[in-house]
């Protein structure tokens, strides 16, 4: 096929393998965002097909509906790409034109309690929505790209200023150039905020033991440094130091300065710096140096105890 050229001469006109029209058609399961490029798409493979060429290009788009899109097309007896493009546009098409767009985009603020993630992405969710509609109004290359331009450097001023305060100071110091550069920012500082927490939770939660264990046929003195985290009422502790084990049953509270409370059982004797008390029933210990012993077991090793934690101000002795 030949077309006449300017010149009085002939132009061949490029003629497409039918595989490679398919290939533009990607998959489209109703998403509002996507429905600008798929539409795009479908119409460029229609101006370069002819004649019988369109029967089967219209069967290739609706075999490439998906999920809703699917249902809304199939269930109807179309022939036409314009009247299946109507009727994409009409359900999964966004109704609010660039200026509505615009009043939503500058009214967006992250929300109490929500991710700044979360914030990004209806954020850029948005964007796309303009830069969608930008490309379906009558206006020529340059002024579609001064638009889009203009919407881009509008959308990042959004980004910066509608994060909540904390994370939005550090972000905006950064002078982040691009929506994606601030998105990256972002990330990067949840993830060292992230860190920072768990540090403060180890540090918050932690409860250091010492311990040493005595036996009484000889003596071991064995040593370890043991780290017990979130610790929930009621706590069995269990220590394994070498071959010896010992299970501490106990209720045990921390709270902030660290103050370990040990319930032990009626009778025990308790050596509270280097004072042996015999509490009948115990109540309760702040533990910052303790020896105890089962009497009625003398066989039990003598378990020595310290907890490394902040001394409170006015600290109680048993009774």
């Amino acid at each position: 096929m030949s077309i006449p050229d300017s010149r009085g001469g002939s132009a061949t006109s490029p003629i497409y393998n039918f595989k490679d029209i398919f290939m533009l058609i990607r998959e489209y399961d109703g998403d509002p965002i996507s429905l600008n490029s798929f539409s795009n798409a479908c119409n460029t493979a229609y101006s370069i097909c002819s004649g019988d060429q369109h029967i089967f290009l219209i069967i290739r788009i609706k075999n490439q509906l998906r999920g809703r899109a699917a249902q809304l097309i199939n269930s109807r007896d179309l022939n036409q790409w314009e009247e299946i493009s109507n009727l994409l546009n009409i359900h999964f098409g966004d109704p609010r034109d660039i200026n509505s767009l615009i009043l939503d985009l500058q009214k967006l603020k992250q929300l109490p309690q929500e991710n700044p993630i979360t914030f990004c992405n209806r954020v850029i969710n948005l964007n796309s929505k303009m830069q969608s509609s930008i490309t379906k109004q009558n206006l020529s290359r340059d002024q579609k790209l001064a638009q889009s331009d203009l919407i881009e450097n509008m959308t990042l001023n959004t980004l910066l200023t509608g994060l909540e305060p904390k994370i939005g100071q550090i972000i905006r110091a950064s002078s982040p150039n691009s929506i994606v550069d601030a998105v990256q920012r972002i990330k990067r500082e949840m993830q060292l905020s992230y860190f920072e927490d768990q540090r403060s939770n180890i540090r918050r939660n932690r409860v250091i033991l010492l311990v040493n264990v005595e036996l009484k046929c000889g003596t071991i003195h064995i040593d370890k440094i043991l780290v017990i985290s979130n610790l929930q009422p009621p706590t069995k502790i269990l220590l394994t130091l070498g071959k010896a084990k010992i299970l501490i049953d106990s209720t045990l509270t921390i709270r902030i300065p660290l103050i370990a409370t040990l319930k032990l059982t009626k009778g025990t004797q308790v050596s509270f710096r280097n004072h042996l008390t015999k509490v009948h029933p115990f109540r309760g210990l702040i533990i910052y140096h303790m020896t105890y012993h089962n009497p009625q077991r003398p066989t039990s090793p003598t378990l020595r105890t310290k907890i490394f934690a902040q001394r409170p101000r006015n600290h109680w002795n048993p009774v």
